[in-house]
């Protein structure tokens, strides 16, 4: 069932739960083009402004209840990790990729991938410190993380995944029977048994 839940005169996008499920956090694309965060309450009512100094964002994932993990817009794009109780921002890393997902298995942590050499994307993982986890195949950036740690991604119409322990990216499946050009974007569904694709 599909429900309207904001009708604004702004735009937004990337529409995710907040941390704590109270909210729905969006990137809202302000007058003057700037590109912040706000939460939309899920019982309804105003949305709120959250990390109101950093802008231009363009990609998020929240990691607990109070902390989100950004992908900031430059030359080049910055990673920024803020806390929404004290307003604290730092950041964390340079040239990042827009696919920045919350570990399904561990607290506190997620993935994002770095260009390197203006030629490829490296997937870390990142807690307290970054892990080198694997190199996207096929010059894309875009990924996602399935519930049990396996990452997926695409190869223009073929979806490609990797298993931790395996180590290696296997074909799962081929859309160019659908009539498929190009995956852009993909999401996993919470419980593993759903994949949304972008298409062109």
């Amino acid at each position: 069932k599909t429900t309207h839940f904001t009708e604004t005169s702004e735009s937004e996008y990337s529409a995710t739960p907040s941390g704590d499920g109270q909210y729905i956090t969006t990137v809202r694309v302000e007058k003057g083009n700037i590109q912040r965060l706000w939460n939309f309450p899920v019982l309804g009512g105003d949305p709120i402004l959250i990390l109101p100094k950093v802008a231009p964002v363009g990609y998020f994932a929240w990691l607990n209840t109070i902390e989100i993990a950004m992908f900031v817009l430059g030359d080049p794009a910055s990673l920024v990790l803020g806390n929404i109780e004290t307003g604290e921002t730092r950041v964390l890393d340079d040239h990042i990729g827009r696919s920045m997902h919350t570990d399904p298995v561990r607290t506190n942590a997620f993935y994002y991938s770095k260009e390197i050499n203006n030629e490829h994307h490296v997937i870390y993982w990142r807690k307290d410190k970054k892990t080198d986890i694997t190199t996207l195949p096929f010059s894309v950036q875009d990924f996602c993380v399935y519930p049990t740690g396996e990452i997926i991604t695409s190869d223009l119409t073929k979806i490609v995944k990797w298993h931790p322990k395996e180590k290696k990216w296997i074909l799962l499946t081929d859309l160019k029977l659908m009539e498929v050009n190009t995956i852009t974007r993909m999401a996993v569904s919470p419980n593993g048994r759903f994949l949304a694709v972008v298409v062109q």
